[in-house]
This record gives C-alpha cells, structure tokens and sequence, in this order.
C-alpha cells in the first residue's frame, strides 16, 4: 500500500537510493532496506516506453549491466512487499529518479589530434585532463601535440602544452625535428641567440631558452581574435 504525506517522506529519506559505482557499461545503485519490502524491482526509464524493468533482487544493491559508453540514464527503485492473498506484490515506496552517468574510455592521440587541429582548446585541456601521458604520444601525422600546435598555429594550446610540461626537445620521433623546427621564424632566431649567447652551439637545446622563446617570441604570431581559455 503506497504511503503518504510525513511517513512517504520519512520512507523516501530511509530508503536513500544512489548510484554509488559506474564503469563504461555498468552502473551500481545502493539503497537502505526497509523494514516491511520483501523485494526490490530496479526500473530504467526509457524515452518511449517508460519505465522498465532491469531486475529483481532482495539485497540492498544491484549492478546494472551491458549500458552504453558515456551515457546517462534515468532509475528508480521500487520496494514490494506481497499481498495478503500471496497472489502479487504491492508497491509500497518508490526512490526518487537518480541518474546514472556510464564513464567514456580513455581518449586517444588521434581524438587529442583532431581537438587540436580544430582549434578546440577546451577539448583539448579535457581530453589531456583525463589522459595527461597523450602530450608524449605523436598524432597521425608523427609529430608530438606541441609541434603540431605550433604547426597549425594555435598559439593558445601550445601555451596549455609547455605550461602542463611538454617537451621542446621532441617534435617527431623519425626525422627528430622539434618543436622549434615547426615555429615562425622570429622564434628560432631567439632561440638560436639565446644559445649563442651563453657560447653553445646552434644545434644545442636548452630547456629555458627554448621554452622561454616559445612561449615569449611566439606570442608576436598571435592573431589578435585568438582568445585563450583558461
């Protein structure tokens, strides 16, 4: 028999349904037993159809299997108990709607790669924010994200990529031109002075010189409309 008023209210907050695991295709919801259910149905709510039902379980948790990657859904938890007749189960509380959200599987160098040549900075800065090694993995066309970015002239995320630690040493693993190579000529110019400077050799690197003109002597390329997210 459904409740109402304080006690339905008391019951909702005992009952305290929640999704307290998700994985790519999994989600796992957790909830209080209650003293009077004998069985618990998990119920997906579907666009179309409504509600359905996932599964039947007398335990306090359910996992919820075979979901699709990076997608939320919609789940609620009915407790029942069965009638005095013994000839079907009574409702008797219903768990507010909880929304399950399945996790994305890890991004890719070629996912990095095309955020980047795209111009999309906040794609990029998530995508590394989840994956932080990709900076270290070449995109299609073998070169390193910095030297792409450079390379495509987004001055914005190749600030993000040396701020969050990408080297000015490595461009391209095959034909080992760096970063460097691929920038506008006022940058390796600086670069090559800075060097000079301190009695080295042009085909020397140095990580302050050569990170200190990338990101100095770079920014006189910058479109003025560029903008950069922080």
């Amino acid at each position: 028999m459904p409740h109402n008023g304080q006690e339905s209210d008391k019951h909702d907050r005992e009952f305290n349904a929640e999704v307290i695991h998700t994985t790519f295709s999994s989600a796992t919801v957790k909830w209080n037993l209650l003293v009077d259910a004998e069985v618990y149905k998990v119920e997906k709510h579907h666009k179309y159809k409504g509600w359905e039902k996932i599964g039947w379980t007398s335990k306090d948790n359910y996992v919820i299997r075979n979901l699709e990657e990076n997608f939320g859904y919609l789940l609620r938890v009915q407790a029942l108990k069965c009638n005095a007749s013994k000839s079907h189960y009574d409702t008797i509380n219903t768990s507010p709607e909880i929304v399950a959200c399945t996790l994305a599987d890890l991004p890719s160098a070629l996912a990095l790669h095309r955020a980047l040549k795209k111009s999309q900075q906040f794609l990029v800065k998530r995508l590394l924010r989840r994956r932080p090694n990709l900076i270290e993995y070449p995109g299609p066309n073998g070169y390193l994200p910095l030297c792409n970015a450079i390379a495509y002239g987004e001055v914005c995320i190749a600030d993000y990529l040396l701020t969050i630690g990408a080297s000015v040493h490595i461009g391209n693993l095959d034909n080992k031109r760096t970063p460097l190579h691929a920038s506008p000529t006022p940058v390796r110019k600086a670069h090559n002075k800075a060097i000079q400077t301190r009695g080295g050799s042009i085909n020397e690197t140095s990580s302050v010189s050569a990170k200190g003109a990338l990101l100095g002597k770079f920014s006189i390329t910058r479109p003025k409309e560029s903008i950069c997210i922080p």
